[in-house]
């Protein structure tokens, strides 16, 4: 990683984005090893982390730069954008928006957020699957599917406070 790192840094990129593939399955916290490497990434050069595997949404952080006047993303789980699991928190997932403002040579955090998306199923005869806004889904759910929505705000509300879930 060290070795690539230095390579994006060569080509005097914008931003540099790590995507990892890191943490434990179902477990709506990061472990220490995934803060560790978040920790190394960024010490390295990395501007923002987005990670996945845990098939579960986890925390996001936004963290002052040690050395500028800016802020790193670290998304430790996005979950599950399209997926049949059916464990109440594997049901959907999270988007991150990050808008990057350009200052000459330097660019920048400007402002950060998410949105929590759900895996509606709604013919369990078919492999179809619907992506839906979690603040809008429940006005577009039959009744199961709007129960499982509710599971799924329940099972994750320890990862997001309660009002950003809407």
């Amino acid at each position: 990683m060290h070795r690539d790192i230095t390579k994006a840094k060569a080509m005097q990129p914008d931003v540099i984005i790590a995507c990892m593939h890191w943490g434990d399955e179902y477990h709506l916290k990061q472990n220490r090893e995934q803060e560790a490497l978040a920790d190394w990434l960024i010490a390295e050069g990395v501007t923002h982390v987005i990670g996945s595997h845990p098939h579960v949404v986890q925390p996001i952080e936004v963290r002052p730069s040690r050395y500028y006047a800016d802020s790193h993303v670290v998304a430790y789980s996005l979950g599950n954008f399209i997926s049949g699991m059916k464990k109440r928190t594997t049901r959907g997932g999270l988007m991150v928006k990050m808008t990057l403002k350009k200052h000459f040579t330097y660019t920048r955090l400007d402002t950060c957020s998410y949105s929590l998306v759900y895996v509606s199923h709604p013919n369990a005869k078919r492999k179809n699957y619907v992506l839906l806004p979690v603040r809008t889904a429940i006005h577009h759910l039959a009744p199961l599917e709007a129960k499982r929505l509710i599971l799924f705000k329940k099972g994750i509300s320890s990862v997001f406070r309660e009002e950003s879930l809407q």
